[in-house]
């Protein structure tokens, strides 16, 4: 219980005395749309705590919080896999973690929202094409990721082998070609 407590009150801290940012209502109304369907990306076919809806909520608000963050700047690579860690700090594993905040910020990308993202989501389409594969020989499954460092050693290995271009938009490129 005690656990629980401090990680509402840190919850509380990190999304400010209303526990949201301000949005006008057109914004509120995208960011509600997008996190929707990228929520059901992450959790869709990995359904954790798909039912609570005060664990939807705290993911929702961190998600809500940390848009706010890449619109008003350059955020490194450094700063989005702390991002990632602070959505599965609510729950989720690293896999469905960077799904959600991944896919959101493709979405604001291609909006023109933000800048280009130093990460793509990664999911079982871009683990395919690269052929990521685990200590077994076999193909990475993105929803069974243990740790924040199994994601980073995967999105390094798609980065090397998509170079020179660059993840994010080799990814758009690659999601696109399959929507045939």
């Amino acid at each position: 219980m005690g656990i629980l407590l401090t990680f509402d009150r840190d919850l509380l801290e990190f999304l400010g005395k209303e526990g949201r940012c301000k949005m006008n209502e057109k914004e509120k109304f995208l960011f509600e749309m997008m996190f929707s369907g990228a929520y059901k990306a992450a959790v869709g076919r990995n359904p954790q705590g798909k039912k609570d809806i005060n664990y939807q909520t705290n993911v929702k608000n961190i998600c809500r919080k940390l848009i706010e963050t890449y619109k008003s700047g350059t955020v490194t690579p450094k700063e989005h896999i702390l991002n990632i860690a602070k959505i599965q700090d609510c729950g989720l594993n690293p896999g469905a973690s960077q799904k959600v905040l991944n896919v959101l910020l493709k979405l604001y990308w291609c909006m023109g929202q933000i800048e280009m993202p130093s990460h793509c989501p990664v999911d079982r389409l871009v683990i395919n094409n690269c052929k990521i594969k685990d200590k077994n020989k076999q193909l990475v499954k993105w929803t069974q990721m243990k740790t924040i460092e199994e994601y980073e050693n995967i999105i390094n290995q798609i980065a090397n082998q998509k170079k020179p271009k660059h993840i994010a938009e080799w990814e758009l490129e690659f999601w696109n070609s399959t929507r045939v």
